[in-house]
């Protein structure tokens, strides 16, 4: 019975450092498509299906190294040293993270988020932590290369970052760009015509000339291919205006200051 919980134990283990390759999949997946400016586009079913499936391969994978004695089975295997390691390094993360949402963003976390907080840093940052404490408990570990090499991959500050993007594609999934609306006038030398006309503010770009807007991007795809500054129309819900384009270095604007909408995907 011992063995058992053993076993189950280190399949949770390496369904957790699984979950964090899938992490770092799509974290990848949405820098590539950030570069691109485009919109990471799966439905939250694929995305769900994914995720379980690096899952259940992760918990196999941790009850086979298990049973095979490998290296990796030792140095991911719990110990009160790496346990209190890691609870430490998530208590002092989610007290960063909740700092800088208050303090940053004025959002205020009710504490049974900031226990869901704790427990996500807890599963991000296990593997970190007992890769860390495999210097203090295996001292003779030969492959040193692979251990600095998986201690700079899964360093907290990545984590943080491969979470972060992670969690845009997660919300990408869910929600979907549906406009993009007014909310005021950049502030600069080029826009002091465009602050004098009385803006829709609130409202929605439906057209700019004969573009349709949905998202951000497309507004920032339609300047960038304008070959040349111009006048263009743009026709939100309720009228139609005319405004000037300008440039600064290689990059053109229209001075408005803007707010994508998102809408729920309807599947």
């Amino acid at each position: 019975m011992k063995r058992f919980f053993k076993r189950i134990a280190a399949g949770i283990i390496g369904a957790d450092i699984f979950l964090i390759f899938a992490i770092m999949l799509f974290a990848f997946i949405r820098v590539l498509f950030l570069i691109i400016q485009k919109d990471v586009s799966i439905s939250k079913y694929n995305l769900a299906v994914i995720l379980f499936a690096f899952l259940i391969l992760g918990f196999l994978y941790g009850i086979k190294s298990y049973d095979k004695r490998t290296v990796n089975s030792k140095l991911f295997k719990i110990n009160k040293v790496n346990f209190w390691i890691t609870i430490l390094v998530a208590l002092v993360f989610s007290l960063a993270i909740n700092i800088i949402l208050k303090e940053g963003l004025r959002i205020v976390l009710e504490i049974n988020n900031l226990v869901l907080l704790i427990l996500i840093m807890i599963l991000l940052m296990y593997p970190f932590c007992a890769i860390l404490s495999s210097y203090f408990i295996l001292k003779k570990f030969k492959n040193k290369t692979k251990r600095i090499a998986m201690l700079l991959i899964l360093n907290p500050l990545f984590i943080i970052i491969y979470f972060w993007l992670f969690m845009s594609v997660v919300y990408s999934s869910i929600y979907v760009p549906c406009g993009v609306s007014i909310i005021g006038v950049d502030n600069n030398r080029y826009t002091i015509s465009t602050k004098n006309l009385e803006l829709p503010l609130n409202e929605k770009i439906i057209k700019i000339d004969d573009k349709e807007i949905k998202s951000l991007n497309d507004v920032r795809s339609y300047l960038n291919n304008l070959e040349s500054t111009k006048e263009i129309m743009i026709e939100t819900d309720t009228r139609i205006f005319y405004l000037k384009t300008y440039s600064i270095g290689n990059r053109k604007y229209m001075g408005l200051l803007l707010k994508q909408e998102y809408c729920e995907k309807k599947y």
